[in-house]
C-alpha cells in the first residue's frame, strides 16, 4: 500500500522553488540550503527516489569492521521499543558515506520508505544527491542536528515522512555516521518530542564508543608497560602510597633474591630494613637515598612520583642501582661545554668585531672581562673562548655568584679543608678553581660578590695560587679566568661597589657584547636559526614569520636581548597553529597596542584594529572572533572599544 501523502500549507512554498525558484524568504535557511544544493546535483523532485546500492560483499565487509556498533544500536532500538511502542517509528543509521547500514522499525514505515524508494533500503544510499533533502543527507552535509518534515522533503515521493537525525562522533570528533529517526508526517508533533531522546541515544553510543577506546588502550598501555617494565635494564619495583609492593621486574627479583610473589603486597620498607631513610622515597619528586642492602652490598635508590587525574600521589616508581665507592672529584676533571665562536649568530659589524676580538684573545692565557646586558649570550662567548684556546683539554667550570648566598661563595670558588668551620662536610669540599685547574673558570655576575670574597679573588689573580679555608698548603694553579658582568663595572668601582684593585686586575681583555638594539640586522639569523631549533624541539614545520610579525620584532626593544627574543619565538609556538608567526602569537611579549609603525605605514594599532574586524566579519560572533584569535572575551571587548569599534547584529561592524 502506497503512504498516504497529505498536503500542508508549506506544499506551495515547495511547489514555487522547484518549478521556478521563487518563494526563497518563506524558506527556513537549513532547508533552503539544503534545496539548492540538490538543485545543483539536479535532483529531480518530482520523479521517484533512484537509490544507489552499495554490492552485497562490500556490505558485508563493512559490516563487519561494524559490528559492536550495530550490536549497540540493537540494545538501544529494543529499549526505544520497549517504551514507544505506540509510535510507529524506523531508526536507521547511514555511515558517513551515506550508506544505510542498519535499520529497524515499524514495518510499515519501512515499507513505505522501500516503495518511494522502489528497492531495499539496507545497502541503499540517502546522500542528498541521490534522496535529496532528508535529515540524515544534511548532517552529512553539515554535520550537526537536522530535522525535515512532509514538503520540507525535496522529493515530492516522500512528503509522506518526517525525520530527525544528529551524527554520531567517536573520541577525535570524526565521523562515524549519521543516527535516524522517521516516522509518517501526521506523527510529527509526537517525533518532536522524541529529539531529546535522539539526542541521549547518540550521546550513549558515543559514551560507549570512547569507554571501548579508552579500554583497548589501557590494553596496549598495560602490554607496553609490562613490556618496558619487565625488560628494563634498571632495577624497578613499583608501590602504592602506603609503600606496598605492587610489581617488581626480574631485576628487581635478581638484586633483592626474592620472587615476585614473595615481595608483592609488602611493605617496602620492611623489606629494605631502614624503614626511617626509606620514608623519604615518599616525599615527593627526585628523592634520592643511599642504603647498605645486606648481600648487594650499598646501592642507591630514587623515587618518581606517579599521579592521578585529581593531582594526588597514588604510586611510586622506585629506581634501584648498585653504588660503586665513592670518589672525590679530582681537580681538573673535564666539564662538558655546548658551544664554540662558530655558535656565535649574527652578521653586523657589532658581533662580527666582538667574536674577532675574542677568537684572537683565546690564543693567549689573558683573563677576560666580558661586559653585555643580560640574556646577550656571554657564557656562549665564554664557552667559544674556552674552546679555541690552549686550555680546551682542560674543564670550564662556570659559577653564576648572583646565585650563590655571600656567605658560602668563598667555599664555593676555593674550597675548605675537614673541619674548618661548624657545618663542614667530614671529608671537605673542593672548589670551583681548583676543579677548574688545568682549564677554564668561568665567573658570572662577578660585580655580586662581597668585599672579602673580592679580596681573596684578587690575590688568587694575582700569585696563581691556592689555600683552601682552613688549608694550610698553597695549590699552585694553570687556569684561565674569564669574568662577566651585565652592568658598567667602572661606574660600580667609581661609587665604591667595586674594588678598583680587583677591576684593574680583571680588566685585562675587555669584550663588550653588543645588545640586540644595536644589531637589528642579525635578526632575521637569529630567528631562522631559533626556529630551527624549535622545529626540531616542538617537531613542528613553522616556515617563518607574517611580515607584520617580523616588523613587530624589528622595532621592539627587547630589553632581554637575544634570550628574549628565543623564549618569545617558544611561547609563540604554544599558540601559533598554522605555518607562519603572526602578531597575535607574539602578544605575550610584545603587546599589540605598541605603535610600531609598518611599512605600509600602518600603525601596530592600525592592525590590531584590523586583526579584530577581520575575525568579527569572519565568525559572525564576538565570542568566536576571541577564541580565533587566543584573547580572552572580556579583553576583546576592551579593545573593541578603545578603537571605537561597534559589532552588528549580522556579524558586521561600524567604525
Amino acid at each position: 500500500m502506497k503512504p498516504l501523502i497529505r498536503r500542508t500549507d508549506f506544499y506551495e512554498v515547495w511547489n514555487k522553488f522547484v518549478s521556478d525558484n521563487r518563494g526563497l524568504e518563506c524558506i527556513p535557511d537549513h532547508i533552503r540550503g539544503s534545496w539548492e544544493r540538490c538543485r545543483k546535483a539536479r535532483v529531480d523532485p518530482r520523479k521517484g527516489a533512484s537509490l544507489m546500492r552499495l554490492e552485497q560483499d562490500a556490505l558485508r565487509a563493512r559490516s563487519a569492521a561494524q559490528a559492536e556498533l550495530f550490536e549497540s544500536l540493537q540494545v538501544h532500538y529494543k529499549n526505544i521499543e520497549q517504551y514507544f511502542s505506540f509510535l510507529p517509528l524506523c531508526l536507521f543509521f547511514a555511515d558517513p558515506n551515506g550508506t544505510i547500514r542498519f535499520i529497524e522499525g515499524d514495518d510499515q514505515i519501512i515499507h513505505n520508505m522501500e516503495e518511494s524508494s522502489q528497492t531495499t533500503l539496507l545497502g541503499s544510499s540517502i546522500k542528498e544527491s541521490v534522496l535529496g533533502t532528508t535529515a540524515p543527507g544534511i548532517c552529512l552535509e553539515e554535520n550537526r542536528f537536522a530535522a525535515v518534515q512532509a514538503e520540507e522533503h525535496y522529493l515530492q515521493a516522500i512528503h509522506w515522512a518526517a525525520c530527525i537525525a544528529s551524527p554520531i562522533t567517536d573520541g577525535a570528533n570524526h565521523l562515524l555516521g549519521v543516527l535516524d529517526f522517521t516516522v509518517a508526517a501526521e506523527n510529527t508533533e509526537k517525533l518532536k518530542q522524541l529529539v531529546p531522546l535522539l539526542l541521549n541515544t547518540v550521546n550513549s553510543i558515543q559514551f560507549e564508543i570512547a569507554l571501548k577506546t579508552r579500554l583497548d588502550q589501557l590494553d596496549l598501555f598495560h602490554s607496553y608497560y609490562h613490556s618496558t617494565f619487565d625488560y628494563s635494564n634498571s632495577i624497578l619495583i613499583l608501590a602504592d602510597a602506603a609503600g606496598a609492593v605492587i610489581d617488581l621486574n626480574q631485576k628487581a627479583q635478581e638484586f633483592l633474591k626474592i620472587s615476585a610473589q614473595g615481595l608483592k603486597h609488602r611493605d617496602i620498607r620492611k623489606i629494605l630494613g631502614n624503614q626511617k631513610k626509606v620514608d623519604r622515597l615518599f616525599r615527593g619528586a627526585g628523592s634520592k637515598i643511599s642504603l647498605a642492602q645486606g648481600e648487594t652490598g650499598p646501592c642507591s635508590a630514587e623515587s618518581l612520583p606517579l599521579f592521578d587525574r585529581s593531582g594526588r600521589e597514588v604510586a611510586y616508581l622506585l629506581k634501584f642501582e648498585k653504588e660503586q665507592q665513592v670518589k672525590p672529584i679530582p681537580a681538573g676533571s673535564p666539564t662538558t661545554t655546548r658551544y664554540t665562536l662558530g655558535h656565535v649568530i649574527g652578521s653586523s659589524p657589532q658581533i662580527v668585531a666582538v667574536v674577532d676580538r675574542a677568537r684572537k684573545a683565546a690564543q693567549t692565557g689573558s683573563t677576560i672581562l666580558i661586559e653585555g646586558e643580560t640574556g646577550t649570550g656571554k657564557e656562549l662567548l665564554a664557552q667559544g673562548i674556552h674552546n679555541e684556546s690552549p686550555y680546551r683539554h682542560g674543564p670550564f667550570i662556570p659559577l653564576n655568584c648572583a646565585a650563590i648566598p655571600r656567605e658560602l661563595i668563598e667555599s664555593e670558588l676555593f674550597g675548605y679543608e675537614k673541619g674548618a668551620f661548624t657545618g663542614a662536610r667530614q671529608e671537605g669540599n673542593t672548589g670551583k678553581f681548583e676543579l677548574a685547574n688545568g682549564g677554564t673558570i668561568f665567573l658570572d655576575e662577578i660585580h655580586l660578590m662581597d668585599h672579602p670574597a673580592q679580596a681573596k679573588l684578587l690575590r688568587v689573580i694575582e700569585e696563581r695560587r691556592l689555600t683552601r679555608i682552613g688549608g694550610k698548603y698553597a695549590l699552585p694553579l694553570n687556569i684561565r679566568i674569564i669574568v662577566a658582568t651585565s652592568v658598567d663595572l667602572k661606574n660600580e668601582t667609581e661609587k665604591g661597589l667595586f674594588m678598583p684593585a680587583l677591576f684593574f686586575r680583571i680588566n685585562v681583555v675587555r669584550l663588550a657584547v653588543p645588545n640586540l638594539r644595536e644589531r637589528k640586522e642579525d635578526l632575521p639569523l637569529l630567528i631562522g636559526a631559533f626556529i630551527d631549533e624549535l622545529n626540531r624541539k616542538f617537531n613542528r614545520s613553522i616556515t617563518g614569520l607574517e611580515p607584520s610579525a617580523l616588523k613587530m620584532i624589528s622595532r621592539f626593544s627587547w630589553p632581554g636581548n637575544v634570550r628574549e627574543l628565543k623564549n618569545c619565538l617558544e611561547s609563540a609556538y604554544n599558540f601559533c597553529t598554522g605555518e607562519t608567526i603572526g602578531p597575535t602569537d607574539l602578544a605575550d611579549h610584545i603587546p599589540l597596542e605598541t605603535k610600531i609603525e609598518t611599512a605600509s605605514g600602518q600603525t601596530m594599532e592600525d592592525i590590531t584594529r584590523d586583526l579584530l574586524i577581520t575575525a568579527l566579519q569572519r565568525f559572525g560572533t564576538i565570542k568566536k572572533a576571541a577564541d580565533s584569535l587566543g584573547i580572552p572575551l572580556s579583553t576583546f571587548y576592551r579593545k573593541l572599544k578603545k578603537m571605537g569599534v561597534r559589532p552588528t547584529s549580522n556579524g558586521g561592524v561600524l567604525r
